[in-house]
């Protein structure tokens, strides 16, 4: 608690010497603010016997199977929708899912390395290994340095 008290008394001081730093500060929090909720962010997946709705944080990766879209689940289920990946793409919340490779959406929570060893691949907490595009390649590496 006092090493709380005392980070929280350095940033006082900082923000009030520095309106630059202030507002930073702000723009900070706000974010912080915003993703908080998301995390409980649901969505619904039409599967062969009906409609599961389910929390996006809980997918692990997604890929395209034909016309249709694979989920995997962090609990190592997985579903068929009948969905592209591309409504996936623009449904998910893009501050937790990537695309990185035209078959390959991942939730970059789920990320645990990157590794370069016979191609470039996103390793998951799962142990799947996700191909990366190299034309997925620049942004997936920026997306992963500003974590």
């Amino acid at each position: 608690l006092t090493d709380a008290v005392e980070k929280v008394e350095q940033t006082l001081k900082v923000v009030r010497n520095s309106p630059e730093k202030a507002q930073e500060y702000r723009i900070r929090l706000k974010s912080l603010a915003d993703l908080s909720g998301k995390e409980e962010a649901r969505i619904t997946i039409n599967h062969a016997t009906g409609v599961k709705v389910v929390k996006q944080m809980d997918i692990c990766y997604l890929q395209a199977d034909g016309n249709c879209t694979r989920l995997y689940f962090k609990d190592g289920s997985e579903y068929l929708d009948t969905r592209t990946l591309k409504v996936y793409e623009d449904a998910l919340l893009k501050d937790f899912f990537i695309r990185v490779h035209k078959s390959y959406i991942i939730n970059i929570k789920e990320l645990k390395e990157y590794s370069r060893e016979d191609g470039n691949f996103a390793v998951l907490a799962n142990r799947a290994k996700i191909p990366i595009s190299r034309l997925k390649l620049s942004g997936f590496l920026a997306r992963v340095r500003s974590l």
